[in-house]
């Protein structure tokens, strides 16, 4: 599922609430606040009471992103939560071993982790924006679209 405005994203995360989250989000937009305020509603919602759980929510960038330490976030549990919130921010300076490995991952997500990549832009001929896609769901802000996000 793929959505071009703020309000309808921030609908469809709220309603999924707290039982139905897709295991993939990728968050496209040139506006820095914007993604920001996309992935804190997104930690927000699907990790609720956990929220102030240091085991709950990790963040990386993904240029400085080991493809081991990759491995191991989305592929250990934590006894300590019932639900993570994984966020890898710029993945436009994702490596190609970490691309492949995400390419590889969206077959199969986790139930018990919600994948959250996020960047200013992102080629969408990809074939890990196209697996993301029907993996998950895309929050995809075009330029074009940036002037009626000021307005919110």
């Amino acid at each position: 599922m793929k959505y071009t405005n703020f309000q309808a994203f921030e609908k469809h995360v709220r309603h999924s609430a707290p039982q139905h989250f897709s295991p993939i989000y990728l968050l496209i937009t040139p506006d820095d606040f914007e993604r920001q305020k996309a992935e804190n509603l997104l930690r927000k919602e699907v990790l609720g009471s956990q929220m102030s759980s240091p085991y709950a929510f990790v963040q990386k960038e993904a240029e400085s992103l080991p493809i081991q330490e990759l491995k191991e976030e989305l592929n250990t549990g934590d006894m300590f939560a019932s639900r993570r919130v994984v966020l890898i921010q710029h993945l436009d300076a994702l490596k190609k071993p970490q691309r492949e490995y995400l390419e590889e991952y969206c077959l199969h997500p986790s139930a018990q982790l919600c994948l959250v990549c996020s960047a200013a832009t992102f080629n969408r001929t990809t074939q890990l924006y196209k697996k993301m896609e029907k993996a998950g769901v895309i929050f995809d802000v075009e330029e074009k679209n940036l002037g009626s996000l000021k307005n919110i």
